[in-house]
């Protein structure tokens, strides 16, 4: 039995994730989200590149519903809660909410990548990294 399960998203797919930090001994969960990776078409690439990330995390890997997974996860765990890193992204709020129906949902803070202010266009990497870049190295 697990006192918590770790819902691992694509925000912060690290072995430095803060929730992995501070619950380093919990079970961890990542599930692809078939609808977003359908709803943005997703590349083949992108599915690649968070696969080969999340290989180097001790994590299980699921696809389908995220919200239906992490809870049937962390019931049939025996889990009290389920905890996960904060993000920007819109699905997560969507996701939170429905899991918070179920099981309580602590989230961790997440260290920023870059302080950055302004728009950025989360589909494409090479476009957030030429918007974020100058900040990063101070240029």
């Amino acid at each position: 039995m697990s006192d918590s399960l770790l819902w691992l998203h694509p925000d912060c797919l690290s072995a430095r994730n803060p929730a992995l930090q501070k619950y380093p001994e919990q079970p961890a969960l990542f599930v692809f989200d078939e609808e977003e990776i359908e709803a943005e078409a997703w590349s083949l690439k992108r599915i690649q590149f968070l696969y080969e990330c999340l290989l180097e995390i001790p994590t299980e890997i699921r696809r389908g519903n995220v919200a239906e997974e992490i809870v049937r996860t962390a019931l049939e765990a025996g889990a009290r809660k389920v905890v996960t890193v904060e993000s920007v992204n819109p699905r997560f709020a969507v996701h939170k909410k429905a899991i918070e129906t179920r099981i309580p949902v602590e989230v961790v803070p997440a260290e920023p990548f870059v302080d950055f202010r302004g728009h950025l266009d989360l589909k494409r990497f090479s476009r957030y990294w030429k918007r974020v870049e100058p900040v990063v190295f101070n240029s």
